[in-house]
């Protein structure tokens, strides 16, 4: 493809710098500059053009440096949450065998009420003169007061 063509298709001002092939940049020389009043304008220009391209690339360089470190603070607090969440799984775990463990000994210690109940009815009844029923309230009261400890202790 010959320079003319690639001329043709693309802007003249594509690949310049100060409207120069960077190839024939050599060309020009710094007599020529300072002595003319546009090309001196021109480099001005230019050099403006590249502070501001340099500040645009600067502040991509700090969103992007800022998404970064927001993604490594939500992967932080992912990390935070889940290790919270497991925690709180395991607090709700003591909390329910706390629960069941309290139920238990609220039974057992009912049981036992009514065990000592039924034991002293038994002894009333068997004191003057052994009786069948004060002898089947006594069985049954220690056998009720052995459920409820087991009751107590297993819950």
């Amino acid at each position: 493809m010959s320079e003319h063509q690639r001329d043709a298709r693309v802007p003249p001002s594509v690949g310049k710098i100060l409207g120069l092939d960077p190839d024939g940049i050599g060309s020009v020389s710094i007599e020529d500059i300072v002595g003319s009043a546009p090309a001196v304008k021109m480099l001005v220009h230019q050099y403006y053009e590249l502070e501001k391209a340099a500040e645009r690339l600067r502040l991509a360089n700090l969103k992007y440096e800022e998404e970064i470190s927001k993604r490594g603070e939500n992967e932080l607090l992912r990390n935070s949450v889940a290790a919270l969440e497991q925690q709180l799984s395991i607090y709700e775990d003591f909390e329910r065998a706390y629960a069941n463990k309290k139920w238990a000994a609220r039974l057992g210690a009912f049981m036992q009420l009514v065990s000592s109940v039924a034991v002293g009815i038994g002894v009333n009844l068997s004191t003057p003169t052994p009786s069948v029923g004060g002898v089947v309230l006594i069985a049954l009261g220690v056998v009720i007061a052995i459920v409820g400890i087991y009751a107590a202790s297993k819950g």
